[in-house]
């Protein structure tokens, strides 16, 4: 709902709200629960500790010096940390249901380093454009996923629907 409030104010008013209704420890907050989730999927065998784990923390920790240059030194250390964490589960999860060959476990670490790739690539190809117009790619990718997100909304509760007029 909160996506759709904003984008509709950017389309509307042509330019952002000033107060945006989803604050910023909240999308911290979703990526705190995706690490959780991964780490819950990571096997808590002991292993090896490998060097390629630590690569996408090294980047975030790379990206978030790059963003303090501009912006928040909290938000983003915050945003810094709770990234590299996740992609460090991430790598680790691919890594090891690879190794395990769990290819049901491989999709949502999959699926996480897509996130991670997808939020890097926005944050920084906005970065540079300071105005809060249509030209944002930041902007126009929140679009185009609100759509597909709204209509996973409805089907999931339909189906949902469905699962308690069965039972």
């Amino acid at each position: 709902m909160g996506l759709a409030y904003w984008v509709l104010y950017l389309i509307l008013l042509g330019t952002s709200p000033l107060v945006f209704c989803v604050s910023e420890l909240s999308w911290t907050a979703s990526y705190i629960f995706l690490t959780l989730r991964l780490y819950a999927d990571v096997p808590k065998e002991k292993h090896k500790k490998k060097a390629i784990f630590w690569i996408l923390p090294l980047f975030s920790l790379g990206m978030g010096i790059f963003f303090c240059l501009r912006g928040s030194y909290f938000e983003n250390i915050l945003m810094g940390t709770t990234m590299g964490i996740l992609g460090f589960y991430a790598v680790k999860g691919i890594y090891f249901a690879k190794i395990q060959k769990q290819t049901g476990k491989l999709w949502i670490f999959a699926a996480a380093l897509i996130f991670y790739a997808a939020e890097y690539l926005l944050w920084g190809s906005s970065y540079f454009i300071a105005e809060n117009t249509f030209i944002n790619p930041y902007y126009l990718v929140d679009i185009f996923i609100m759509n597909p997100a709204l209509i996973l909304i409805a089907v999931a509760q339909s189906r949902e629907e469905k699962l308690c007029r069965t039972i």
